[in-house]
């Protein structure tokens, strides 16, 4: 788990966003999910803006779960 999250900060830092917002969404996409695709990592970064907080990060990954916009068989 703990290499998904280096990369999530990776892909995250890539486009701006903070530590602080990536290590969350990687370990929601770890546990939650269950997923270990890198794909699932840049399609939450490409739900959200730079200007996110945590607790809005939270809530928009909770509605993708939720909605079950992007179900893991479609990346494993």
């Amino acid at each position: 788990m703990r290499e998904f999250i280096e990369i999530a900060v990776r892909l995250f830092a890539d486009k701006g966003f903070s530590e602080e917002i990536a290590i969350p969404v990687g370990e929601v996409i770890w546990k939650e999910l269950e997923s270990r695709d890198v794909r699932m990592i840049k399609h939450i970064r490409g739900l959200l803006n730079k200007n996110e907080t945590v607790q809005s990060v939270e809530k928009c990954v909770k509605q993708v779960i939720s909605m079950q916009a992007v179900t893991t068989t479609e990346y494993n």
